[in-house]
Protein backbone atom coordinates (compact mmCIF):
# COMPACT_ATOMS: atom_id res chain seq x y z
CA UNK A 1 0.00 0.00 0.00
CA UNK A 2 2.53 2.51 0.74
CA UNK A 3 4.67 2.27 -3.00
CA UNK A 4 1.03 3.65 -3.96
CA UNK A 5 1.42 6.21 -1.44
CA UNK A 6 4.88 6.81 -3.24
CA UNK A 7 3.59 6.91 -6.54
CA UNK A 8 0.80 9.09 -6.38
CA UNK A 9 3.01 11.31 -4.64
CA UNK A 10 5.80 11.28 -7.15
CA UNK A 11 3.12 11.97 -9.89
CA UNK A 12 1.96 14.77 -7.88
CA UNK A 13 5.29 16.38 -7.97
CA UNK A 14 5.80 16.16 -11.46
CA UNK A 15 2.11 17.56 -12.51
CA UNK A 16 2.98 21.12 -9.96
CA UNK A 17 6.54 20.84 -11.08
CA UNK A 18 5.71 21.05 -15.36
CA UNK A 19 2.56 23.72 -14.44
CA UNK A 20 5.24 25.83 -12.98
CA UNK A 21 7.51 25.34 -15.58
CA UNK A 22 4.96 26.35 -18.14
CA UNK A 23 3.58 29.50 -15.90
CA UNK A 24 7.47 30.24 -15.90
CA UNK A 25 7.51 29.69 -19.85
CA UNK A 26 4.28 32.01 -20.37
CA UNK A 27 6.09 34.70 -18.41
CA UNK A 28 8.85 34.69 -19.91
CA UNK A 29 7.55 34.49 -23.42
CA UNK A 30 5.07 37.94 -22.23
CA UNK A 31 8.07 39.10 -21.43
CA UNK A 32 9.85 39.04 -24.66
CA UNK A 33 7.02 40.63 -26.65
CA UNK A 34 6.50 43.49 -24.44
CA UNK A 35 10.12 44.32 -24.71
CA UNK A 36 9.79 44.05 -28.43
CA UNK A 37 6.93 45.76 -28.47
CA UNK A 38 8.14 48.26 -26.88
CA UNK A 39 10.94 48.21 -28.93
CA UNK A 40 9.36 49.07 -32.03
CA UNK A 41 6.63 51.63 -30.70
CA UNK A 42 10.54 53.34 -29.57
CA UNK A 43 11.64 53.35 -33.46
CA UNK A 44 8.24 54.15 -34.34
CA UNK A 45 7.56 57.03 -32.30
CA UNK A 46 11.47 58.71 -33.07
CA UNK A 47 10.22 62.46 -33.35
CA UNK A 48 11.35 64.42 -36.10
CA UNK A 49 13.32 67.24 -36.09
CA UNK A 50 12.31 70.64 -37.52
CA UNK A 51 14.45 73.23 -38.59
CA UNK A 52 14.78 75.31 -35.77
CA UNK A 53 15.35 72.56 -33.79
CA UNK A 54 18.12 71.36 -36.02
CA UNK A 55 19.70 74.84 -36.34
CA UNK A 56 19.57 74.97 -32.21
CA UNK A 57 21.59 71.44 -32.05
CA UNK A 58 23.87 73.31 -34.55
CA UNK A 59 24.23 76.02 -32.64
CA UNK A 60 24.87 73.73 -29.57
CA UNK A 61 27.79 71.69 -31.66
CA UNK A 62 29.54 74.87 -32.73
CA UNK A 63 29.68 76.37 -28.85
CA UNK A 64 30.31 73.33 -26.75
CA UNK A 65 33.96 72.58 -26.33
CA UNK A 66 34.59 69.28 -26.74
CA UNK A 67 35.77 66.67 -24.26
CA UNK A 68 39.42 66.21 -23.61
CA UNK A 69 39.32 62.22 -24.66
CA UNK A 70 40.93 62.49 -27.89
CA UNK A 71 42.20 59.89 -29.93
CA UNK A 72 43.67 59.50 -33.49
CA UNK A 73 43.48 55.79 -33.35
CA UNK A 74 46.10 53.19 -34.07
CA UNK A 75 49.37 53.49 -36.14
CA UNK A 76 49.38 50.32 -37.11
CA UNK A 77 47.89 48.56 -40.04
CA UNK A 78 47.41 44.75 -41.22
CA UNK A 79 47.72 43.77 -44.60
CA UNK A 80 44.47 41.59 -46.43
CA UNK A 81 45.29 40.06 -49.43
CA UNK A 82 41.62 39.03 -50.74
CA UNK A 83 41.16 38.16 -54.64
CA UNK A 84 40.16 41.25 -56.94
CA UNK A 85 36.55 40.95 -58.25
CA UNK A 86 36.33 42.27 -61.46
CA UNK A 87 32.76 42.58 -62.27
CA UNK A 88 29.65 43.89 -59.69
CA UNK A 89 26.05 43.32 -60.66
CA UNK A 90 24.56 46.22 -59.51
CA UNK A 91 20.31 45.03 -58.84
CA UNK A 92 18.68 48.59 -58.85
CA UNK A 93 16.18 48.59 -55.31
CA UNK A 94 13.76 50.66 -57.44
CA UNK A 95 13.36 49.38 -60.97
CA UNK A 96 15.05 45.95 -59.90
CA UNK A 97 16.85 46.04 -63.35
CA UNK A 98 20.30 44.92 -62.76
CA UNK A 99 23.53 46.60 -64.70
CA UNK A 100 26.88 44.93 -64.91
CA UNK A 101 29.96 46.78 -63.74
CA UNK A 102 33.57 45.56 -65.00
CA UNK A 103 36.34 47.08 -62.97
CA UNK A 104 38.66 47.21 -66.32
CA UNK A 105 35.97 49.46 -67.82
CA UNK A 106 35.19 51.48 -65.53
CA UNK A 107 39.52 52.48 -64.81
CA UNK A 108 39.31 52.44 -68.80
CA UNK A 109 36.57 54.92 -68.64
CA UNK A 110 38.53 56.72 -65.84
CA UNK A 111 36.04 56.17 -62.96
CA UNK A 112 39.29 55.50 -60.97
CA UNK A 113 39.54 52.46 -58.41
CA UNK A 114 36.95 54.32 -55.83
CA UNK A 115 34.15 54.22 -58.21
CA UNK A 116 34.35 50.68 -57.99
CA UNK A 117 35.07 50.71 -54.64
CA UNK A 118 31.81 52.43 -53.87
CA UNK A 119 30.06 50.16 -55.65
CA UNK A 120 31.47 47.07 -54.17
CA UNK A 121 31.95 48.04 -51.17
CA UNK A 122 31.03 51.60 -50.07
CA UNK A 123 27.29 51.41 -51.19
CA UNK A 124 26.36 48.63 -48.89
CA UNK A 125 28.07 50.29 -46.06
CA UNK A 126 25.91 53.23 -46.67
CA UNK A 127 22.69 51.16 -47.16
CA UNK A 128 23.45 49.85 -43.65
CA UNK A 129 24.46 53.24 -42.13
CA UNK A 130 21.50 55.40 -42.98
CA UNK A 131 19.11 53.24 -41.34
CA UNK A 132 20.97 54.37 -38.59
CA UNK A 133 20.02 58.12 -38.72
CA UNK A 134 16.38 58.83 -36.57
CA UNK A 135 15.16 62.47 -36.23
CA UNK A 136 15.40 63.02 -39.96
CA UNK A 137 13.58 61.86 -43.87
CA UNK A 138 17.04 60.69 -45.18
CA UNK A 139 17.42 58.07 -48.11
CA UNK A 140 19.70 56.97 -50.62
CA UNK A 141 19.54 57.89 -54.26
CA UNK A 142 21.57 55.31 -56.18
CA UNK A 143 20.00 56.21 -59.48
CA UNK A 144 23.31 57.58 -61.31
CA UNK A 145 24.08 53.76 -60.71
CA UNK A 146 21.28 52.16 -62.47
CA UNK A 147 21.70 52.31 -66.06
CA UNK A 148 17.74 51.69 -66.80
CA UNK A 149 16.66 54.43 -64.72
CA UNK A 150 19.85 56.69 -65.47
CA UNK A 151 21.16 55.79 -69.11
CA UNK A 152 22.73 58.95 -70.28
CA UNK A 153 24.14 59.96 -66.54
CA UNK A 154 27.57 61.37 -66.81
CA UNK A 155 28.83 60.79 -62.81
CA UNK A 156 28.28 57.67 -61.15
CA UNK A 157 28.40 58.98 -57.46
CA UNK A 158 25.60 58.18 -54.24
CA UNK A 159 23.35 60.49 -53.11
CA UNK A 160 21.50 61.64 -50.00
CA UNK A 161 17.66 62.82 -50.07
CA UNK A 162 16.65 64.56 -47.04
CA UNK A 163 13.47 66.03 -45.92
CA UNK A 164 13.40 68.03 -42.70
CA UNK A 165 9.87 68.18 -40.85
CA UNK A 166 7.87 71.19 -41.78
CA UNK A 167 9.95 71.82 -45.06
CA UNK A 168 8.33 71.17 -48.45
CA UNK A 169 11.72 71.07 -50.27
CA UNK A 170 13.91 67.93 -50.27
CA UNK A 171 17.16 68.66 -50.66
CA UNK A 172 19.51 66.53 -53.01
CA UNK A 173 23.27 66.00 -51.82
CA UNK A 174 25.10 63.99 -54.28
CA UNK A 175 28.99 62.88 -53.58
CA UNK A 176 28.71 62.00 -50.29
CA UNK A 177 29.82 58.66 -48.52
CA UNK A 178 30.22 56.22 -45.68
CA UNK A 179 31.29 59.11 -43.37
CA UNK A 180 28.58 61.37 -44.48
CA UNK A 181 26.21 59.54 -43.01
CA UNK A 182 27.87 58.41 -39.94
CA UNK A 183 28.24 62.60 -39.16
CA UNK A 184 24.78 63.31 -39.58
CA UNK A 185 23.44 60.20 -37.25
CA UNK A 186 26.45 61.40 -34.81
CA UNK A 187 25.31 65.21 -34.92
CA UNK A 188 21.27 64.14 -34.70
CA UNK A 189 22.03 61.88 -31.81
CA UNK A 190 23.21 65.15 -29.65
CA UNK A 191 27.16 63.24 -29.49
CA UNK A 192 29.97 65.39 -29.49
CA UNK A 193 32.81 63.26 -30.81
CA UNK A 194 33.43 61.75 -34.13
CA UNK A 195 34.50 57.62 -34.73
CA UNK A 196 36.01 57.59 -37.13
CA UNK A 197 38.45 54.48 -38.30
CA UNK A 198 41.32 52.89 -36.85
CA UNK A 199 39.52 53.47 -33.03
CA UNK A 200 39.91 57.21 -33.71
CA UNK A 201 37.59 59.80 -31.69
CA UNK A 202 38.06 63.63 -32.66
CA UNK A 203 35.87 66.33 -32.13
CA UNK A 204 32.24 66.57 -34.10
CA UNK A 205 32.10 70.44 -34.59
CA UNK A 206 35.27 70.29 -37.44
CA UNK A 207 32.63 68.55 -39.49
CA UNK A 208 30.02 71.46 -38.55
CA UNK A 209 30.27 72.97 -42.15
CA UNK A 210 29.91 69.23 -43.53
CA UNK A 211 27.45 68.78 -41.45
CA UNK A 212 25.57 72.16 -42.77
CA UNK A 213 26.18 71.28 -46.14
CA UNK A 214 24.61 67.75 -46.21
CA UNK A 215 21.23 69.20 -44.45
CA UNK A 216 20.86 71.91 -46.69
CA UNK A 217 21.28 74.76 -44.31
CA UNK A 218 25.09 76.22 -46.14
CA UNK A 219 23.17 75.79 -49.61
CA UNK A 220 21.04 74.12 -51.66
CA UNK A 221 22.62 71.65 -53.82
CA UNK A 222 19.39 70.32 -55.86
CA UNK A 223 16.03 70.37 -54.99
CA UNK A 224 14.73 67.11 -55.78
CA UNK A 225 11.46 66.63 -57.76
Amino acid sequence: MWYLIVILVLLAGIFFTNKIHAQIKNESEKELKTKKKSSVESDTLTPLYTKEQIEEKLDYLCKTPPPDELSFGAMCYSVIVTAVQEKYTYVCPVCGEKTIYRRRKMEDDKWGGGSFWALESGLNACRREVEKVKGINIRLDESAFCKHCSPKIEKHEICLLINIQGESDTTRVCDVDYEDIVIIQEFLSGQLMHKGGNDSKLPLVKNADRIKQLLGFAFKEEKAE
